[in-house]
């Protein structure tokens, strides 16, 4: 018995660290870089950008690019050439993404390190 509440337990801790709580809006995304944060929403956009090396996959939120409010950046190395897939998977999606938010021509942008990190919600 004391086996089964601890195994329950663990369980309990493992799902609720999993599903971290949103911490950031689109709104303020942009007051937090250099900051580990959560971010849920649904991207307006899912894309390659043609004039990008490495074969990136860029989740867009608050617009499209090159006019978005706030972008996810999944690398070549990372989705290991399942563009495609990640398009059909994430686009029109709410999706939650963890992460450092970096800026970038003074755009918010998030680049994953793990696809764990990117989750449909």
């Amino acid at each position: 018995m004391r086996s089964l509440l601890l195994l329950l337990a663990v369980m309990a801790t493992a799902a609720a660290t999993a599903q971290s709580p949103c911490n950031v809006t689109l709104d303020d995304i942009m007051k937090h870089p250099g900051e580990r944060v959560v971010f849920c929403g649904t991207p307006d956009e899912v894309m390659t950008p043609p004039d990008w090396k490495g074969d990136p996959v860029l989740l867009n939120f608050g617009g499209t690019y090159p006019e978005q409010a706030f972008s996810v950046v999944v690398w070549g190395e990372l989705h290991g050439g399942t563009q495609a897939n990640l398009i059909g998977t994430y686009a029109g999606q709410p999706v939650q993404v963890s992460g450092w938010v970096k800026e970038h021509d003074g755009v918010p942008m998030m680049y994953l390190k793990d696809l764990q990190d990117l989750q449909l919600q």
